[in-house]
């Protein structure tokens, strides 16, 4: 079955001169194909077997009659149903589930104003055809986190390249600060939203969550971009954040018991991970990543089925961190 970008293209044009009700020659509906494919910037259709093929593809496809009907020297094309459109036609099953599939993905960016026509799409969707009885996909919602509320509005803001005024609450401190950021990006990490961004007057850059953002106000500062490459910047980090004092991505070597091989191996902690090796009873990995947060935290969510080997500080890390974790439980 075709599936071309161009096949499309010829599929619909075949379909409008079929629909005329006139009857048009194989020659004719060949030139009608290819003027439409060279203004699109398609090359031209040269065997005549191509539109005959796709003539047939039509008819098994939408299960319509096609007429040939010989006219002197001619064969001239038309549906038998004049009719007939495969635009009038409904939705199969088929089609219907491939559409809630993806309209379920561009759900996942509900909120964002350049798309959202996404739930307008979906409600006629639902409204029209009411044959889906449970969801065929389904992802994590984090619609509902603290902070949520603020992300079209920095999406505005980092499209339009606008200063804001941010009023933050972090963890360490009582009181809301308020700085000038220039906005950057908007990053996502287990199930929870960062704005990536720099204050006014500092070199590095901040990352900020979103669930502890009070309030947020445009600023007459003049933007300042960022020179970072911010399709590269994330690559040597396992989630978003940054050590104090550590930059360099470095080999990580751990080892898991080999029944977990295939657990490592389908669901890899960083895009770096490279199998090395197994003896039969372990598996060895390496990752090369930044040491932060959310790597150690990957590791310590694997608990006693995985064995930091190198290098020494990362291990001292996690055996220190479980040594306390451990004594919660001497108590």
């Amino acid at each position: 079955m075709a599936t071309t970008k161009e096949y499309s293209i010829r599929e619909r044009v075949l379909d409008k001169y079929l629909h005329s009700g006139k009857g048009y020659t194989r020659k004719e509906l060949q030139a009608f194909v290819n003027k439409e494919l060279e203004r699109r910037g398609y090359p031209p259709v040269t065997a005549r077997i191509t539109i005959l093929n796709d003539l047939r593809e039509i008819s098994n496809k939408y299960n319509v009659v096609i007429d040939n009907v010989k006219k002197g020297r001619f064969v001239y094309y038309s549906y038998h149903d004049p009719d007939f459109s495969i635009y009038n036609t409904g939705l199969s099953d088929e089609d219907f589930d491939q559409i809630t599939e993806a309209i379920e993905v561009l759900k996942r960016y509900q909120g964002i104003p350049k798309i959202s026509w996404v739930d307008e799409l979906a409600a006629r969707l639902e409204t029209s055809i009411h044959n889906q009885t449970r969801p065929i996909i389904m992802f994590e919602d984090a619609s509902y986190n603290q902070g949520m509320e603020f992300f079209v509005e920095l999406y505005e803001f980092i499209s339009q390249k606008r200063t804001i005024n941010l009023e933050y609450q972090d963890f360490k401190h009582t009181e809301p600060k308020a700085f000038v950021v220039f906005p950057y990006l908007l990053k996502q990490y287990n199930n929870r939203w960062f704005l990536f961004g720099r204050r006014k007057g500092h070199f590095k850059h901040t990352i900020f969550t979103l669930d502890r953002i009070v309030s947020i106000t445009p600023s007459d500062e003049p933007f300042e971009d960022t020179t970072v490459d911010l399709t590269k910047y994330f690559d040597d980090k396992v989630g978003v954040s940054e050590m104090k004092g550590e930059h360099e991505a470095y080999d990580v070597v751990f080892r898991v018991p080999e029944k977990q091989k295939p657990y490592i191996l389908t669901k890899p902690l960083h895009k770096s991970q490279k199998f090395i090796s197994d003896d039969g009873e372990y598996a060895v990995f390496s990752l090369h990543v930044q040491d932060n947060f959310e790597l150690q935290g990957e590791l310590l969510a694997l608990g006693e089925l995985v064995e930091v080997l190198s290098p020494q500080s990362l291990r001292d890390e996690i055996r220190s961190r479980w040594e306390k974790c451990m004594a919660y439980y001497e108590k």
